[in-house]
């Protein structure tokens, strides 16, 4: 489905959380958006680590393996790039005023 708005108008962008790439540095790749943000929270549910990252007042909202989540060694108000692909970011038209093609 392909919809148009307008400019200006007033959306949500979203992104799975197994979108979601972490890593302790600037990687060069194929998804251009990198942005650095900062630990806020961690979960652990058995093998799934949840975790909660700020980027310029936005909680981002990842998951991890275990295995990965203590490789990178990741805790509370630690500094840690967030990495995905446009192609996961889901723009959502908050008030419907979209017009379907």
């Amino acid at each position: 489905m392909c919809i148009h708005l307008e400019e200006g108008s007033n959306v949500l962008a979203a992104i799975r959380p197994e979108n979601i790439i972490f890593s302790n540095t600037i990687q060069d790749s194929s998804a251009r958006n990198r942005v650095k943000g900062i630990v806020r929270d961690i979960k652990i549910t058995g093998p799934v680590v949840n975790i909660e990252s700020e980027v310029e007042g936005i909680i981002f909202k990842g998951l991890l393996t275990k295995s990965s989540y203590e490789s990178l060694e990741i805790e509370i108000g630690k500094e840690i790039y967030l990495i995905f692909k446009s192609l996961n970011v889901n723009v959502i038209d908050r008030y419907n005023t979209f017009k379907i093609e």
